[in-house]
């Protein structure tokens, strides 16, 4: 899709394209005042249980989930609490066992993992299972298949945004600073050309571009909001959903790592 956006802009007369390449906070991350954080099962304080369950097979899987999560957490250099009461996060582990579906005559049991942070739903993980094995036994393995998968989200990740830049009388210059790697200097233009005409939509929509790529992602929301409201087109919803959905990507960035305009990378 990033090389089919950058060949229609040179072949089709359409804006520029620039690509932001940031690095995202892995999906469980926990600053040091966060820690030491505690694991626990969902069924974990509860006053009143039905004893006939309380120590269940279930009950033990469940226990198991919470077990492979802590061993997760730990093992990338999370600080675990001895205690829940110890604990500055406090992280619960709920199991959904599904039930085993027999379809293609291979039994198969699948489970999700739901982890919760201070009451938060941070993120869950699928797991599956096949065999002959007992239902309860198929469940503990998919189970521990969940487990495996959590790794890859305490990690940070490298993703991508794309941005086309707009065209408006004012801001050639501004836009060739941009696709020259000037980003300090495309910035510096935009807003001087804004102070001018502060409704202009395409400056403000590139100036997000610009202030993104620069790393001020607070000032990026800010002039796509403003791009947002200024416009009165058609286009008023798609950019107010594009400044929603830029928020939430900045929040969990932690930088930026690249550019790329035209195929032509400008390190940071």
């Amino acid at each position: 899709m990033r090389f089919a956006c950058l060949l229609l802009a040179l072949f089709t007369g359409c804006a520029p394209l620039i690509t932001v390449t940031r690095e995202q906070r892995p999906l469980l991350t926990f600053t040091p005042e966060q820690q030491p954080v505690a694991v626990a099962t969902s069924d974990t304080g509860i006053a009143v249980v039905d004893l006939l369950n309380a120590f269940s097979d279930k009950h033990w899987r469940a226990v198991h989930a919470a077990e492979l999560v802590r061993d997760q957490l730990k093992a990338a250099g999370i600080s675990i609490a001895p205690g829940i009461d110890l604990a500055r996060t406090n992280i619960v582990v709920s199991v959904i066992e599904n039930r085993v579906s027999t379809a293609g005559g291979t039994p198969t049991a699948n489970v999700e993992l739901l982890i919760e942070a201070n009451g938060v739903l941070v993120t869950r993980v699928e797991g599956e299972a096949h065999g002959a094995e007992l239902e309860g036994r198929l469940f503990t393995l998919a189970i521990e298949n969940a487990a495996q998968k959590l790794p890859p989200k305490l990690l940070a990740t490298e993703e991508t945004e794309n941005f086309m830049l707009e065209k408006s009388d004012g801001i050639a210059d501004a836009n060739e600073k941009l696709l020259d790697g000037d980003v300090p200097g495309a910035i510096a233009a935009y807003e001087a050309w804004l102070a001018t005409k502060p409704n202009d939509v395409a400056a403000l929509s590139n100036l997000s571009a610009a202030r993104f790529a620069s790393g001020d992602f607070p000032g990026a929301v800010a002039a796509a909001r403003a791009a947002a409201n200024a416009d009165t087109s058609a286009m008023h919803l798609n950019r107010v959903n594009h400044a929603d959905d830029l928020e939430r990507r900045a929040l969990r960035t932690t930088r930026v790592l690249r550019f790329t305009t035209f195929g032509a990378e400008k390190k940071k």
